[in-house]
């Protein structure tokens, strides 16, 4: 999770061609940031990590975005649980944890 216009620059993964599912609905970039996208389901819970040294989601694109998601669930009447973990693009036993206990407190 990130917001495109800080994912979208030289050296990103994004521009060397994995944003390919981003852009199969090309006019949606001109209208809608990936939070809005995500904000769309705001009134349920979203779970979201992303690891400070993550090269495909820089800390730097990954923060607004939540501070977007956040408030678009506080909005909504919904639950935005959004952090930052030390480490780089993949998913530790810890953070599984934190997402079983998510689940089992919001499902």
């Amino acid at each position: 999770m990130g917001r495109a216009s800080l994912l979208l620059r030289a050296g990103n993964p994004m521009i060397e061609g994995h944003s390919a599912f981003y852009t199969l609905h090309p006019a949606l970039a001109g209208r809608a940031d990936f939070p809005d996208l995500a904000g769309l389901a705001a009134d349920r819970a979203l779970f979201l990590r992303v690891g400070t040294e993550d090269r495909h989601f820089p800390a730097e694109a990954v923060r607004p975005a939540f501070a977007d998601l956040r408030a678009i669930a506080a909005a909504a009447g919904g639950v935005a649980d959004c952090a930052l973990f030390a480490g780089p693009h993949l998913c530790p036993r810890s953070i599984q944890d934190e997402a079983a206990r998510f689940l089992r407190d919001h499902l």
